[in-house]
């Protein structure tokens, strides 16, 4: 009963009926997974946690097990646990999507781009049509100054959804920074398109105009900016009054 309860998608019956049958046997494996995975369901991270390592000591390593250990550490933030399982599950199955995206999940949280982007260049062998994928490598090669290998990535990911603009406005920071104004405006305003009044993107081509020399378009961004009050607007305010400053002196 509590199987099926389970199945179809009622966790909270599906536990009551599970905790029944565990009082008649106790040391069922596939009842305590169940119980375990009704716990996690509801959200009750800790103690479903609890339940896999109960059945990890007692019935050893599985990926399914695994798994689920990797999702409750995750939600209750323990990065060392979610390295450990994530190890423990690459070990048992090298081509673990779960286990790669864990290892990389861990590896960004703690700083370490390099390592990362050594993670999601395994997924993309795995996963060549994930724009998350492609957009997460990107990010990280971002981080570590590999600036054509970012733009590499950003340019994939936008094949497989072209409709997104986080990747056309990261392609447009990469882009700059590599000193291509031309390219990087391309992507800022395909980016544009898609999120007109995103406040990254109005700063970005503030700065991209103001780097140009065309202060006025940058003062428009830079105005459009503040007037969305991000929490950094103080930033594009500043970057305003040097320019109405300049101006004034003019």
């Amino acid at each position: 009963l509590g199987m099926c309860l389970l199945r179809l998608k009622k966790p909270g019956p599906a536990l009551d009926a599970l905790d029944s049958a565990l009082q008649r046997r106790p040391r069922e494996s596939h009842v305590l997974f169940a119980r375990a995975v009704a716990l996690q369901i509801l959200r009750r991270a800790a103690d479903a946690r609890e339940s896999y390592r109960a059945l990890l000591t007692d019935h050893g390593e599985s990926e399914e097990l695994l798994s689920n250990l990797i999702g409750v550490s995750a939600a209750m933030g323990k990065l060392d646990e979610v390295r450990r399982y994530a190890t423990k599950l690459e070990a048992l199955s090298p081509q673990s999507k779960l286990a790669l995206q864990a290892l990389a999940w861990v590896t960004v949280a703690e700083g370490n781009h390099e390592i990362a982007a050594q993670f999601y260049a395994k997924l993309v062998d795995l996963m060549p049509d994930s724009y998350e994928i492609l957009f997460n490598l990107g990010f990280c090669c971002q981080e570590t100054k590999c600036l054509e290998m970012a733009g590499d990535a950003y340019r994939q990911a936008i094949t497989i959804d072209s409709a997104r603009p986080e990747a056309y406005a990261n392609l447009g920071v990469t882009l700059h920074k590599i000193g291509e104004p031309g390219p990087a405006r391309d992507a800022y305003v395909s980016a544009i398109r898609y999120a007109p009044d995103h406040p990254d993107l109005l700063w970005n081509l503030g700065l991209l105009a103001e780097s140009e020399g065309a202060v006025e378009e940058a003062e428009q961004y830079y105005e459009r900016v503040v007037a969305k009050q991000p929490p950094w607007k103080e930033a594009a305010a500043r970057r305003l009054n040097r320019i109405r400053a300049t101006a004034g002196q003019g």
